[in-house]
This record gives structure tokens, C-alpha cells and sequence, in this order.
């Protein structure tokens, strides 16, 4: 069973372990899609489950603003994790999360991600990460959104001046934990329309759509920069911010184990690739909605939880997802071009986009 931790009580040595096996697939893994290397496969599918192709709404919509939400991102970060631990021929190495309720500052104090030993530190007068292993010059972004062109990490942390000129920025504060207390009382997974705005809908509520907190969507924007576009995950800090989410849906499963998925195979209306029974792309086959909501059978769990008894004891093979040996997305769309992916909730815009309770 893997542990993961908390990123606040890494050891040197754990820091250390984590972001070698996250170079290696980005330097010396070779691409399964035809890119340059393993890491960049995971930024191009993520952006391919966000496609634009009319302005209007994300098709296909595999990962964002509907039930496949929690999913999708939960066999996503499981299946990095596998290949980081294939990386570094190490089966210990697990993703870290960044508490971003607790851990908050924007420089590198104790407990803070922005290390140069971990993430790295940003320079105040560009907000292009300069330090630590992902620093410009080391760490080369190569798949990008139409209409970009920089090859480098940039982060805002709260800051206004390099963020576009448009609402909602700036967004200066980090989910509260009380917004994620609040948030996991919501006692429905989704409900119809099965998309944004959806309510009471936990995953709407988790995802940022509705609600004090705008949890997940805030996170992006406050980081900012190279976390605004659908290739947010060329910054690797989408991943232990996807991971603290992971954690939050996990926490509510504990707390709600009497709520099933919803939507359940073939409901009428629901989106293709969300319903309980679908396979998720672009892993097809066996990874369905349904194989990824016992993270204890995927063998797996976080640091901060004990295994309940009412969940099923973790299966010695936990699911080994299938590698990506395929060609470009079967879906046509126009080239993404940078834009809003996120935004914040009715209720934080009403509070002038402070983070309300």
C-alpha cells in the first residue's frame, strides 16, 4: 500500500526522491504519444479533455465541469504515480499534496512548497519560477496552447501584475478550512444537469463552480500563470494540488459512504464518460468511473487516514492502468488558444473574490 504524504513533513531525502523521478520522466522517459518525453504525455491529455473548439463549453469534457470530476483526475494522478515509481525503479515513491488550507505563504518557509529544493521560488519582478529543480533554463515546457509561446514556468502567488487583465484576478487568498469543511457537508455527489453550476453537487462545490471557497478553481488561479491554461499540468504543482483534491473527495466518500456515484449506468441525459459503468479516455477498457472510487483497491491511501472497516481490504494487485499506445485524439476540434479554464464561485464574486466562509 502506498502512503501519501503531506508535502509540509517530506524528508530531505523524500523531496529529493520525488523530484528526480518527476525529471526523469520529463528528461529520459520516452513519450508514448509521439511528444518529447513521458511527463509531456500528461499535459497533452489533459489538454485534449479540454477542448474548445466553438468558445461556448469543453468537448469531449473527459476531466472538468461534470461528475467525472473526481475520476478521471483520481486515475490520472494514479497513473503518473505508477510511472514515477517505474522512473526511479522505486514502488515507494508516492505524489505528495500540498494543504493549501494550511500551508499558505508564498515564500519558502517550513512547510511551504515553494522551496528551492522542491518546488521552487519565483522572481517578484517577472513571476518566471527562477530557483530549485523546475527553475527557467532547466525545466522546458513543450506542449502549449495556441497563441503561446513561453517555454518557461510562471507563477503569480496571489499577485495581480501578471495575471490577464480580466475577471476574476486577482485572486490574493487560498481556500480556507473552513470553505472545505463547509464544502464536504454537501450530501449529493452531483445531481442534473450533470455540468457547472450544478447544486447541491459536492463535485460541483469541490470543483469551485458554487460555494465560499471556489476550492479547487481558486488554487489555479491563485498560483496563476502556467496553472491558468488546460496545460496546467507543465507546472508539477497541479499535481500535488490535484492530489490534496483526491484527498478531499476521499474524506467525503469516508464521511458519505450511504451516497452512491451518481450518475448510474445509462441515465438518461447524462454525459458519455461520466456514468458510472463508462471507461474514461483515453485509458478505455477496464478504467471506468466505477473502477477508480475505492482509492484503498487502487492500492493506495493518505497519510492522515485510517482504513474503515466498511471499506473493502486493499486487493494485493491493485490496478495497473493501461500504457497510452495511441494516436492523436479521435475528436475534432480547433487549436485550444490560452483562456479562463477557471473561475470563482457566485458567492466569492459577490465577496469581491476573498475566499468567504
Amino acid at each position: 500500500m502506498n502512503i501519501r504524504k503531506n508535502q509540509a513533513r517530506l524528508s530531505t531525502a523524500e523531496k529529493t526522491a520525488f523530484v528526480n523521478a518527476i525529471l526523469q520522466l520529463k528528461t529520459a522517459t520516452p513519450s508514448q504519444m509521439g511528444l518529447a518525453n513521458r511527463y509531456d504525455d500528461y499535459v497533452q491529455i489533459h489538454m485534449d479533455s479540454m477542448m474548445l473548439p466553438d468558445g461556448s463549453d469543453r468537448v469531449p469534457g473527459w476531466a472538468h465541469r461534470g461528475p467525472a470530476f473526481g475520476p478521471w483526475h483520481r486515475a490520472l494522478l494514479r497513473n503518473l504515480e505508477l510511472d514515477l515509481q517505474d522512473a526511479a525503479n522505486d514502488p515507494a515513491i508516492t505524489l505528495p499534496y500540498w494543504d493549501w488550507t494550511v500551508n499558505q505563504t508564498v515564500g519558502p518557509a517550513a512547510g511551504s512548497p515553494w522551496t528551492d529544493d522542491f518546488m521552487g521560488r519565483m522572481d517578484a519582478s517577472t513571476d518566471i519560477v527562477n530557483s530549485g529543480p523546475f527553475r527557467q533554463g532547466n525545466w522546458v515546457l513543450n506542449v502549449l496552447e495556441a497563441g503561446t509561446n513561453e517555454s518557461f514556468l510562471r507563477r503569480a502567488l496571489g499577485r495581480g501584475q501578471f495575471q490577464p487583465n480580466q475577471p476574476p484576478f486577482p485572486i490574493a487568498t487560498l481556500p480556507t478550512s473552513a470553505n472545505v469543511s463547509t464544502g464536504k457537508q454537501e450530501v449529493a455527489y452531483d445531481t442534473v444537469p450533470w455540468a457547472r453550476g450544478a447544486n447541491p453537487s459536492f463535485r460541483d462545490r469541490l470543483e469551485g463552480w458554487h460555494g465560499p471557497g471556489s476550492i479547487h478553481n481558486r488554487v489555479h488561479l491563485w498560483v496563476g500563470g502556467t496553472m491558468l491554461p488546460s496545460t496546467s499540468p507543465n507546472d508539477p504543482v497541479f499535481f500535488l494540488h490535484h492530489c490534496n483534491i483526491d484527498r478531499i473527495w476521499a474524506q467525503w466518500q469516508q464521511d458519505h459512504t450511504a451516497l452512491p456515484y451518481v450518475p448510474a449506468a445509462n441515465t438518461p441525459g447524462a454525459p458519455h464518460g461520466h456514468m458510472l459503468t463508462d471507461s474514461m479516455q483515453p485509458w478505455g477498457g477496464p478504467i471506468t468511473v466505477q473502477s477508480t472510487l475505492d482509492h484503498y483497491a487502487l492500492g493506495y491511501m493518505y497519510d492522515d487516514e485510517m482504513t474503515p472497516a466498511q471499506f473493502p481490504a486493499p486487493v494485493a494487485q491493485p490496478i495497473r492502468f493501461p500504457r497510452w499506445r495511441h494516436g492523436p485524439p479521435t475528436h475534432q476540434h480547433a487549436p485550444m488558444r490560452m483562456g479562463m479554464m477557471f473561475d470563482i464561485s457566485p458567492e466569492d464574486k459577490a465577496a469581491g473574490g476573498h475566499a468567504v466562509r
